[in-house]
């Protein structure tokens, strides 16, 4: 038996369901449960023991517990590392998170919303563990994709907010080819190690010893991320916490083969991926270049969601394998 299945044997036990497990390097797994009243909540896994929080606690959070206290909606929970609380007003969204790591997500937000083009949350207050945001209007991707009509038009309004983040100047971190394998590499070592999931190990590919052009990345885009506005003139773009400079395939990949996800989630259908995703690239306007490296950064998305999923007993975990098995678009 994984670690995985004796984590989901102890959450029966104690009358919850686990959802979804994010593996830490130290072997511990923080969880997302739903109780026995249907409440979702955190929770860890640690050397055989379970460990399930009240809701909207978290010693290492104590902020959460005051949100709540105010009367706020915990929305995410991430044991010890951060937890979102839509405010009563539901047009404030609070961050909260560990001391030290405030002023990256609050300046990378400021700094982001300088870049003509996009739109991104207002930062509205910071304190020295949380960041209160506002309200970004508009619908996702993910929402649109569901209702199925419109993607022209919102596949279009993706691909220009994203050519325009990528042209944005804020100076952050490196992160190449090297860097994303790396990150793929531990996924893949936690699902064997933590699931028994036995995926492909990424490696740098023939043509890998070039790169396409170095552009500012989200390095998390994905159509949750995504917003169209009613009046359609720009894209909104959330959760720009990992902000790094790096090759624009990445950014598109990861997107593109999210698509590929929901069509196996039964959300998108098949017929619309292809014409969807030429949609994005074009109106972009990828060149040779950067849709010579797709491939490359398509293939270690694929492992790394496959690996995700495979913590996700809640969430098809078939759906992430198949997109290593099958993929379904040629990048």
């Amino acid at each position: 038996m994984s670690v995985l299945d004796r984590a989901i044997r102890a959450a029966a036990e104690a009358g919850c369901e686990l959802l979804r497990a994010s593996p830490r390097r130290d072997g511990r797994l923080l969880l997302t449960l739903r109780n026995a009243e249907g409440v979702e909540v955190a929770g860890s896994w640690s050397s055989d023991r379970l460990k399930v929080y009240s809701y909207g606690q978290d010693p290492k959070l104590p902020a959460l517990a005051e949100l709540v206290a105010e009367g706020g909606t915990v929305v995410a929970h991430r044991a010890g590392r951060r937890a979102v609380v839509r405010h009563p007003d539901g047009e404030r969204w609070t961050k909260v998170l560990p001391e030290g790591k405030v002023k990256a997500v609050a300046d990378g937000l400021e700094r982001a919303a300088e870049i003509p083009g996009i739109r991104v949350p207002p930062v509205l207050a910071v304190t020295s563990d949380t960041v209160t945001l506002g309200t970004l209007p508009g619908v996702t991707l993910y929402t649109r994709l569901g209702v199925g009509i419109g993607l022209e038009e919102f596949g279009t309004r993706v691909g220009r907010a994203v050519r325009d983040l990528h042209g944005g100047t804020i100076q952050v971190p490196m992160h190449d080819l090297q860097a994303e394998i790396a990150v793929t590499e531990r996924w893949v070592e936690a699902a064997a190690r933590l699931t028994g999931t036995q995926l492909p190990r990424p490696r740098t590919p023939s043509i890998g010893s070039g790169s396409g052009p170095n552009v500012l990345l989200h390095r998390d885009l994905h159509d949750k991320q995504l917003l169209l506005d009613e009046t359609g003139c720009s894209a909104g773009i959330l959760d720009l916490d990992l902000l790094a400079r790096g090759e624009a395939a990445l950014d598109l990949a990861n997107l593109l083969v999210h698509l590929e996800l929901r069509v196996r989630q039964g959300r998108l259908a098949p017929d619309r991926l292809s014409p969807m995703a030429e949609t994005v690239l074009s109106a972009y306007g990828a060149d040779p270049a950067v849709r010579a490296r797709l491939g490359i950064y398509a293939r270690l998305t694929r492992i790394r969601l496959a690996a995700v999923y495979a913590f996700r007993p809640a969430d098809l975990p078939r759906a992430g394998r198949a997109l290593v098995e099958e993929p379904l678009l040629v990048a």
